[in-house]
């Protein structure tokens, strides 16, 4: 059977070259052990072995019987067999190009609304659809995250937002823990600065405040992408 799969005009040669086989155990599992004691035999001992060892039980064996078996077949019907199976491998490699990563497109999205916007959307994807709300909100980051943050990589945010009036009206309507975080993460003649923004501050409208709040996990967002800080989401990514 090894002259099978050294024929230069091999209808199945573009298999030999495949380093994962999952996708033609995928196309492979309609097809009858017939069909894939064909295939096999025609590729090379290596990988028509690890394609048996992870067919299903049931398949293995007639598999394995009907290589055992197999005389002479049709050129011309293993020529179909060969071009069947590559347009089916295609055709999974360009759905699979293709597929929307809906998660991560949401999450790309939300991440750059408004913050009234984005507090709006999830008041009401927690009524809607809880579960689904908590996996988008594991894959953002949204202020009140800053709590999570360590500190070393919170002073680094920081020390990136040189405007004292940005964390101030940022602050304005922050949950105390919060405030006092960053305080924490700031020199004491920068939290006196801010404390003094904060003062006169007066009236400020709620958009003004929460575009501050999104300039901040933006800065966020823009360090971990550079690699300058690291972001737990999750048990997924606790540090060993």
């Amino acid at each position: 059977m090894e002259d099978l799969w050294y024929n230069k005009d091999n209808p199945f040669e573009f298999l030999n070259s495949l380093t994962d086989l999952e996708p033609l155990l995928t196309v492979l599992n309609d097809e009858s052990p017939q069909t894939i004691a064909i295939i096999a035999s025609y590729i090379k001992p290596q990988l028509a072995s690890q394609l048996i060892e992870r067919l299903p039980d049931h398949k293995r064996v007639e598999t394995v019987m009907g290589i055992a078996k197999l005389e002479q077949v049709d050129g011309e019907l293993i020529n179909q067999i060969g071009e069947l199976l590559k347009s089916k491998l295609n055709n999974m490699a360009f759905s699979a190009i293709n597929k929307t990563d809906g998660l991560k497109t949401i999450v790309n999205i939300l991440n750059n609304v408004s913050r009234g916007v984005e507090k709006t959307v999830f008041q009401k994807l927690d009524e809607v659809d809880y579960e689904l709300s908590e996996k988008i909100k594991e894959n953002m980051f949204v202020f009140e995250d800053l709590l999570g943050l360590e500190d070393l990589a919170l002073r680094r945010v920081l020390e990136e937002i040189t405007d004292n009036g940005v964390l101030a009206k940022a602050l304005k309507i922050a949950k105390e823990e919060i405030k006092e975080k960053l305080f924490t993460c700031m020199s004491s003649n920068r939290k006196e600065m801010i404390l003094e923004e904060l003062d006169g501050l007066g009236p400020l409208k709620m958009t003004d405040a929460e575009k501050a709040q999104q300039t901040i996990t933006g800065t966020v967002k823009k360090l971990e992408k550079e690699g300058r800080i690291i972001v737990q989401r999750g048990e997924e990514d606790v540090l060993i």
